[in-house]
This record gives structure tokens, sequence and C-alpha cells, in this order.
């Protein structure tokens, strides 16, 4: 077993509970923390696969959650367009600092959110025009393809639509579980997943069901205003660690 194991483990512990209890967030905390023991480049691979196992079981399990007309008429046709896009333009626009301007966005967003329902403010969650809404998604796509981490931009588009917490996870599950299927044949193709990326995915693999069973009691036991308070929370989190 690699040494590095050791330090990647605990970290894929804490990111995959937070992907089932929220739906989201475990790319962006597995490739910030584990950044310090591995390189990036190498541990998005690792990340992107194993977020395939979590979502795809979370999407399955919880089928009848689905927001299905969001996810097939909104979320998939427009995050797609920029998923594809993004992947064209990743050679092209490599370097800029594109994932600051995503954190600056994200904490804005957040901060407002958090305010508005923090003092319960009626205009708290307002929902989003559609046309907003695309454009919040198709950014969320480019920003998938660069860095994995299109998350934040797709979460505040759909936690502004009033779904159940039940439908927000897995609805989001199923999208990460789509497009990241995506990102791994991408990856097999132009040689990111390589047998070194394979062999640290699978000695990770055994913490996924632990990780799991902790995401799914918490979910159960969580109200639904406490856990939009901790959705832009996590949203925040996620916008400051873009940043630095």
């Amino acid at each position: 077993m690699p040494p590095v194991i050791f330090a990647l483990a605990p970290i894929a512990l804490l990111a995959y509970t937070g992907e089932a209890l929220t739906g989201f967030g475990a790319t962006l905390v597995a490739v910030t923390l584990g950044a310090h023991f591995y390189p990036i480049d190498q541990l998005v691979p690792v990340a992107v696969s194993l977020n395939v196992f979590v979502t795809g079981y979370i999407a399955v399990r919880h089928r009848s959650h689905i927001a299905r007309d969001l996810l097939l008429r909104r979320v998939l046709p427009f995050m797609g367009l920029g998923l594809v896009i993004g992947l064209a333009l990743y050679p092209l626009l490599r370097g800029v600092a594109l994932k600051q301007l995503l954190g600056v966005m994200v904490v804005a967003v957040s901060v407002r959110e958090l305010y508005l329902l923090l003092t319960r403010t009626p205009r708290a969650g307002k929902t989003l025009s559609v046309l907003g809404a695309w454009v919040w998604q198709f950014l969320a796509g480019v920003m998938h393809a660069f860095y994995a981490t299109g998350g934040p931009l797709l979460v505040y588009s759909v936690s502004r639509l009033q779904l159940s917490k039940s439908a927000f996870r897995a609805t989001l599950c199923t999208v990460w579980f789509t497009l990241n299927a995506f990102l791994i044949v991408a990856f097999s193709v132009n040689g990111r997943i390589n047998p070194a990326s394979l062999e640290v995915t699978a000695f990770l693999l055994p913490v996924l069901p632990i990780g799991i069973l902790l995401g799914e009691w918490l979910h159960g036991r969580i109200q639904e205003r406490h856990f939009r308070v901790f959705i832009y929370a996590l949203l925040l989190a996620s916008g400051v660690k873009l940043l630095v």
C-alpha cells in the first residue's frame, strides 16, 4: 500500500460522507485537502472515479426523489453543453485564474443567501429566472470541465428551486454520476486515468461504504431549514477554498 493512502483515506471519508449527506462537495473537498499530499493533476481522476461510486449509489437508492423534469430539460442539457465547451477550451485557457473568479462568485452568493436565511428575510431562496438558471448551469459545466468543481454554481441554481432536501440530494447525485462518467471516459482517453491512479483509487474504495452510511444517517436527522443553512455554509467554505 502506498504510504500516501494513510493521508488520503481520512480525507476521502470526510469528502464522501459530505457527498452522501448533501449531494455535492466531495471532489472539491478531496482535491483541496488532498493536494497537500498528492499532485492535483493525478488526484482529480482519483476523486472523480470515487465520486461515481457514491453518487451512483445515492441516485439509484433514492431514484424516487429525483426531480426528473428539472434534470432532463434544464440541468443536464445546459451543464452538459458547458462541459463539452469547457473541455474544448481547456488547452487554450489553462492557467487563467478562472478558479479564483469562481471562488469570488461563490463567496458572494453564499454570503447573500446565508444573510437572508439567518435573518429570515422573505426573499431568502427566491427562485431564479429560467434564463438565470441556464447561465449558472452552463458556467457550472465549464468549471466542471476545467477543475471537476462545477458543483458550487450548480448547487446555487438548484438550491433556489425550493426542492426538498431528499430531491435536492438525489437530483444532484444523478448529475454528478452522469457527468463524471463522461469525464472518466475523457480521462481514460487522454491518459489521466492510468495504472497509478487506478491503484490509489482501489486502495481508497473501502472508505466509501463508511462514508455512505454516515451521510445517510445524518441526512435523515437534519431539518429542512438547517439543511439549507448548512448547504450555503458549505458553499461559502468551498468558495474560500477556491480563492486560497
